[in-house]
């Protein structure tokens, strides 16, 4: 009753403001010409709204709450709570105008009562149907926009209202293929806002590459900003290849599970105790099974593998394989055992008696035969407890246990090309003895300033740096006493002025009790009148000492 009180009372006092207006027809600054352009009448209403702002017209926000947020219609002391960008908040009834953004509509509840409604509530909140779009207690005609390859957003009508900045009108198909006029973003970003937040704003996404294309969503999380945009990521799976695991991996559901699995229809040996590729590999409820049916395949003795397996002897299933018997031999021992021979089963014992080896057993059960007589071991070559590896002794049998037996000396490596301590892990010639000593190396000092290393079986002096040059400091510096001192001075043999009256560069250096001095035997140039610096002094006039100059003429 109270709030419809109120209006009443906002709408004499408006009657009464326009009656003042229409009687005021001197008055210079009201135009009483109403222009039948639709423009007309919208700048005449406000005019109107902008003269009743005066008197605490509804159009000018008497609601001192308008726009704050709210949960409910009775949270509000004008008009009703509705859903705005910024979430639900406050408006305000109203007679023409509405604040920038807001168009004065009646209330969808009551059409007896005019309010201000959002022109944009969802714009740019990421949708998937119209319907999200188009929501109530807003100027209404939104659509849900593809908006590049960004998924779809809400655009907003721009019929009768203006587009915000970074918005233009376009005539644009919506998410259902129908064209209409629409305030699309300039780019190809939208950012969510709190109602998009709060309405769980989501649009569809997808991951593509050589496999396939995803489908998913991505939802607004927060508050938007310049470089989030407010979205989670893509929640699509990323596309992989067909593999037989129940999964719909490449995201296409016309590919059969595994279809591209590499083991599918390759031949297999099923659950059984042969090795006998019998089968192949089908993709069973998401599994690799092989369709293997056959029954084992017994290793007969019959020179085939019967069962697939080379590890397997030839007639190990034959019940006789195995037993222990005596072949035609020396020794005195149940040595054999029955076996299978070309396809046939026979006595095996190699032909040969059991020898007597190392061991403290008396192998051919002979107790005559010395233990390890017949060791193919004792007597071969050996290499003993020293520094070498090389085999320079024999086996003996001690005991039941093998003996090195070695007294050769151990050998060393020398630089020759030749393992000589029989270890590839040292190094040529690591135990030379003229390893790393100094040497002088083919340069043109005799300085030893390299040493002896082992490249290609040789020693050879590794004199990497360069000659080094006699300098005129008193010193043998290149340790060649026939050279002279200062003979590779780069100071010594140039051009020099000695220490005479002109300044002309006509001797030259030379080193003497190892110093660097210049030699200039020549009679000091004089200036002579002849247009030349004969003395190299630009600070003497020209002819300064010419002996001609100054006598009587």
């Amino acid at each position: 009753g109270a709030p419809k009180m109120k209006q009443h009372s906002y709408l004499l006092v408006i009657a009464m403001l326009v009656a003042a207006v229409v009687s005021c027809g001197d008055d210079p600054n009201v135009n009483n010409n109403v222009d039948s352009d639709s423009t007309s009448e919208v700048k005449t209403h406000d005019s109107l709204g902008d003269i009743a702002a005066d008197v605490s017209d509804p159009d000018t926000g008497t609601a001192d709450d308008f726009g704050q947020p709210c949960t409910s219609d009775a949270s509000c002391n004008d008009g009703p709570c509705v859903m705005a960008a910024d979430g639900s908040v406050c408006t305000k009834t109203c007679t023409y105008a509405c604040p920038d953004g807001w168009s004065c509509m009646k209330d969808p509840d009551d059409d007896s009562v005019s309010i201000c409604l959002p022109n944009f509530p969802t714009l740019c909140m990421p949708c998937s149907e119209n319907a999200e779009c188009d929501v109530s207690h807003s100027v209404g005609g939104a659509r849900c926009i593809p908006l590049d390859n960004q998924g779809s957003f809400c655009a907003g009508s721009c019929t009768d209202a203006d587009c915000p900045p970074g918005f233009t009108c376009r005539s644009t198909a919506d998410v259902d293929g129908d064209v209409s006029s629409q305030c699309v973003k300039d780019d190809a970003y939208c950012i969510c806002s709190a109602y998009a937040v709060s309405a769980g704003g989501r649009t569809s996404c997808s991951i593509t590459n050589q496999y396939g294309t995803c489908e998913g969503e991505k939802t607004c999380m927060s508050p938007g900003d310049v470089t989030s945009q407010g979205m989670s990521p893509c929640d699509a799976d990323v596309p992989a290849e067909e593999i037989c695991d129940g999964e719909d991996n490449d995201c296409n559901a016309t590919t059969l599970d595994g279809s591209f699995d590499p083991e599918l229809g390759k031949d297999c040996d099923g659950n059984d105790a042969d090795l006998c590729l019998e089968g192949t590999f089908d993709c069973v409820d998401g599994k690799l099974e092989c369709s293997d049916a056959t029954d084992d395949a017994a290793e007969l003795c019959d020179a085939v593998d019967n069962d697939c397996d080379p590890a397997t002897e030839d007639g190990i299933s034959e019940p006789e394989f195995g037993t222990a018997c005596d072949g035609d031999d020396d020794d005195l021992c149940l040595s054999g055992a029955m076996g299978c021979v070309d396809g046939k089963m026979a006595c095996i014992e190699d032909g040969d008696s059991i020898l007597d080896i190392c061991d403290g057993t008396d192998n051919d059960c002979n107790p005559d035969t010395a233990d390890g007589s017949q060791d193919p071991k004792v007597g071969t070559a050996c290499d003993g407890d020293d520094a070498d590896l090389c085999a320079e002794g024999v086996w003996t049998c001690d005991g039941g246990t093998f003996v090195c037996d070695e007294t050769s000396d151990p050998k060393v490596e020398l630089c020759d090309g030749i393992d000589n301590d029989c270890d590839p892990s040292t190094i040529d010639g690591s135990d030379d003895p003229g390893l790393g000593t100094v040497c002088d190396g083919d340069d043109d000092d005799l300085c030893q300033d390299g040493f002896l290393v082992c490249e290609a079986g040789e020693l050879t002096c590794d004199d990497d740096v360069d000659s080094i040059a006699d300098v005129c400091d008193g010193e043998d510096n290149d340790c060649n006493p026939d050279t002279l001192d200062g003979s590779g001075d780069v100071g010594v043999g140039v051009f020099c002025d000695g220490d005479d009256v002109d300044s002309c560069e006509d001797g030259k250096t030379a080193c003497e009790a190892g110093a660097i001095v210049c030699i200039d035997p020549a009679d000091p140039l004089v200036d002579l009148c002849d247009g030349v610096d004969n003395d190299c002094d630009p600070a003497t006039p020209d002819g300064s000492g010419d002996p001609l100059v100054g006598v009587a003429c």
